[in-house]
C-alpha cells in the first residue's frame, strides 16, 4: 500500500511540474498589416490526446493560449479570408509549420498574417498577337 501511495504522489508531482507555455500574438492582414478583430484562431496539438483549441481575436487582433509543452499547428481565418497556417501564405494542407512550445522558445507576440486570396488572368498570344489555343500555362 505504501508503494502505491508513493507512486501516486510521484505521478502527481510530475504532472504538477509539467510547464505551461503561453502562446500569444496578433492576427494581421497580410498586405495592409491592419490588426484583425473577430478572426478565429485554431491551435492543434501534434499529441492526439489533446483537444484542439480555438478562440476569436479581440478588438486589437490579439489571441492567447496556455498549453502544455509540445508541438502545435497555429491557424487563423476570417469570414472574408480563408484559413491561413502560421508561417505560410497558402491554404492549409495535411502538414504545415510547427510551433514548438517549450520553455525558452519564442511563443509570445507572434504575428499571424492572413493573406487574401488572389487571382491571375490574362491572354496567351503568339509573336503575331494571335491567341494560343490549348497552350500550357504554369505558375511557380
Amino acid at each position: 500500500m505504501r508503494n502505491i501511495l508513493l507512486y501516486l504522489g510521484y505521478s502527481a508531482a510530475l504532472l504538477a511540474a509539467e510547464p505551461t507555455i503561453h502562446i500569444s500574438g496578433t492576427v494581421i492582414h497580410g498586405i495592409s498589416k491592419q490588426k484583425l478583430a473577430g478572426a478565429r484562431v485554431y491551435l492543434t496539438s501534434a499529441n492526439s490526446s489533446l483537444k484542439p483549441l480555438s478562440m476569436v481575436t479581440k478588438a486589437d487582433g490579439r489571441f492567447e493560449f496556455n498549453v502544455p509543452a509540445g508541438k502545435y499547428r497555429l491557424e487563423a481565418e476570417t469570414a472574408e479570408i480563408y484559413r491561413q497556417v502560421f508561417g505560410g501564405r497558402t491554404a492549409p494542407a495535411e502538414f504545415g509549420v510547427s510551433l514548438i512550445a517549450q520553455p525558452g522558445a519564442p511563443t509570445e507576440d507572434l504575428s499571424l498574417p492572413i493573406f487574401p486570396p488572389g487571382g491571375i488572368s490574362g491572354k496567351v498570344t503568339d509573336p503575331h498577337g494571335d491567341a494560343v489555343e490549348n497552350g500550357l500555362v504554369q505558375l511557380f
